[in-house]
């Protein structure tokens, strides 16, 4: 539904024909409301219409899909979003990045908005010329992450748990090339070779991959083994018992290479090596072919398919079908002054359904008194927002809000990406129209916009006929024309990012002094979200997901806290007694008045100076709903809180 149509009001407010039309429009917006919401109440009653593609991850299929890919930089949003958008279509559960040039300050704020994979990176500190690498794991299957390693900007490993079987240790790891960085390559191999070390010594499952920058087939060639240099991580796995699984699983003569560069010079850089106890789980490892991707790349995506039959565990199946919870939010910022106007007569009618006055006329008020008045008033005020202010539901997840290049040239991109893959999957005639309508209508705007000579009839005609080497050409040709496109839209969009970064907190410096320091600062906004644990079982580590369990470790952990007694030290308690001792320099008589009735202009003029855009929290009601509430409800509230402080009661849910 459109809010945006359906809150629009024109004509002046005084006139009696244009305050009938609003009121009838809003009244008739609240009903078809209504009546979707009950549509969508029975669809889901049927098991329709249930939107699960963040959270959600079915570990009933058979597979499990793992890639590694060399992206040689990936700092721009668009070549990101392109990249990630191949990932999803190749459908990768777990995809470990090399080469990302992100430093280590830029890495932490990668893909933090993708609905589809939650990821982690890490970089050089002060680098965005060479090293960087991150894993990305698909939503769901991201939360049987339990540790997260980092060493050195080069290397990144994940440890996963699943009930009933051994954890998974997933190490990406990208090995210096350059000869003058003979001391970091042998140091970040000794980190590997610890990690590889510990993680067979506690029985993990282990997979190594990414970009070892050294070709095993020349150095098998050489006959000498090499326990240094660039050779030695191709040794140490075969000395720690671990098998090259593209050369396990490779049916051809000849072995494909992962790297070409413009000489035409070719390479297998590119591996993923797994321990023993995941051979039987092995199907095949294969390289990726996308021709436009290899624009932005010299390397190939290599993946790896595992029977995940022995990898997940036990599972139930009910749990599985669980969606992640959804929450309602009103919003409030398309609200307009004909629109609070509604609110207010709404509430009015609502306040005359309830007396108030015989309420506050009762002598004794107890607990059920506050808890009754306070049911009474945040029903009156949920059923005026419910009536008159849109809402829209969304899904709780973990990725960020943060503004993202969506431009129609990017948007064209997208569309063009997604239908040359299913051209090249041999599925022309599968393509439905939507994809040609959003692809068509992004290009005729681009075209619009650049003024660019681009024959979009022609390429109509290839689709219409059907003609798959034509389509691919002009694909080709549009594809390098884009490409230019984004860079300088990209390049525009971080100036303009920076541009408000700088506002924002020139803004801070008048207003939140303490949000500008930390942002000056770079301080980490750090925040607990209790949403897995792991828990010592029979002397193992366990993960657990399930919410009545997590509370129930969680209740037993903070109850032990406290079991231990506290040890009374004399010397202890002397040393801080007088900083304890109550100060003999502050008039006592200041807290005289605290208690006293708020009276009303103090009342408003608090009102008055409510913050704007703050959380509404479990409630819901926002400061912008007591602002732009009638007077009415303000004084009810305000002898709300006056028997509050009177009664030193407040009410309990």
């Amino acid at each position: 539904m459109n809010n945006k149509n359906n809150y629009h009001i024109s004509g002046e407010t005084e006139s009696p024909d244009n305050t009938i039309k609003f009121l009838n429009l809003s009244h008739e917006n609240y009903q078809k409301n209504k009546k979707h919401e009950e549509n969508k109440i029975e669809k889901q009653k049927k098991g329709f219409g249930k939107n699960i593609k963040n959270t959600y991850y079915d570990f009933n299929n058979k597979y499990i899909k793992i890639g590694t890919h060399n992206v040689q930089g990936f700092n721009k949003e668009s070549k990101q979003y392109e990249f990630m958008d191949e990932y999803k279509d190749n459908d990768l559960d777990i995809i470990g990045f090399t080469e990302t040039k992100l430093s280590l300050k830029n890495s932490k704020y990668v893909q933090n908005n993708n609905q589809y994979y939650k990821s982690w990176w890490t970089g050089i500190e002060n680098n965005n010329h060479t090293g960087g690498v991150g894993i990305a794991v698909k939503m769901g299957l991201h939360l049987h992450v339990a540790n997260v390693i980092s060493r050195k900007g080069r290397l990144i490993s994940l440890d996963l748990n699943f009930k009933g079987t051994d954890r998974i240790r997933i190490i990406n790891i990208y090995i210096n090339c350059n000869e003058r960085e003979k001391s970091e390559r042998e140091s970040l191999i000794d980190d590997l070779k610890d990690l590889l070390i510990e993680g067979k010594k506690n029985n993990y499952r282990i997979i190594i991959m990414g970009d070892f920058n050294a070709d095993a087939e020349k150095y098998d060639k050489k006959g000498n083994i090499k326990n240094k240099g660039k050779y030695r991580i191709i040794q140490l796995l075969r000395n720690e018992n671990l098998y090259d699984t593209h050369k396990m699983t490779n049916l051809n003569d000849e072995i494909d290479f992962t790297w070409n560069n413009s000489r035409d010079t070719k390479r297998r850089l590119d591996y993923i090596w797994i321990t023993e106890n995941l051979i039987q789980d092995l199907i095949i490892t294969r390289i990726e072919h996308n021709e436009l991707l290899t624009e932005q790349t010299d390397h190939k995506l290599i993946t790896m398919v595992l029977d995940n039959t022995r990898i997940f565990g036990k599972r139930s199946k009910a749990k599985e079908k669980r969606n992640k919870a959804k929450r309602k939010i009103y919003k409030i910022n398309e609200m307009n002054e004909e629109n609070w106007k509604y609110f207010r007569e709404i509430m009015k009618e609502e306040l005359d359904k309830n007396n108030f006055v015989n309420e506050f006329n009762i002598r004794s008020k107890d607990q059920r008194w506050f808890n009754r008045v306070w049911n009474k008033i945040n029903g009156i005020l949920k059923d005026t927002m419910n009536k008159t202010i849109p809402t829209k539901e969304i899904y709780k997840s973990d990725y960020s809000k943060k503004p993202k290049l969506s431009t129609e040239t990017f948007k064209a991109n997208k569309w063009l990406m997604r239908i040359w893959r299913t051209i090249k999957k041999n599925q022309i005639l599968t393509l439905d129209d939507k994809k040609f309508k959003k692809f068509f209508l992004n290009m005729e705007s681009v075209i619009n916009k650049y003024q660019i000579n681009i024959n979009m009839e022609n390429v109509k005609i290839n689709f219409e006929n059907n003609n798959k080497e034509n389509i691919l050409d002009d694909l080709k040709k549009i594809k390098k024309i884009l490409n230019a496109k984004i860079k300088v839209e990209d390049k525009l969009f971080v100036m303009d990012q920076i541009t408000k970064s700088i506002d924002k907190r020139i803004e801070n410096m008048e207003d939140n002094k303490k949000r500008m320091l930390d942002s000056i600062l770079e301080r980490e906004k750090r925040s607990i979200n209790i949403d897995r644990l792991i828990i010592k079982k029979d002397n193992k580590s366990e993960l657990i997901l399930e919410k009545e369990e997590i509370l129930s470790e969680t209740n037993k952990h903070f109850r032990g806290i406290t079991d231990s007694l506290v040890e009374h030290n004399e010397e202890l308690e002397n040393y801080w007694k007088d900083e304890y001792a109550p100060r003999v320099d502050i008039d006592n008589s200041i807290y005289e008045t605290l208690l006293e009735d708020i009276e009303e202009e103090e009342w408003l003029d608090s009102i008055r100076n409510l913050s704007k855009g703050k959380a509404g929290g479990l409630s819901k009601i926002t400061y912008e709903i007591i602002k732009e509430s009638n007077g009415e409800m303000k004084e009810i509230l305000r002898k709300f809180y006056n028997e509050c402080i009177r009664a030193e009661l407040m009410l309990i849910d």
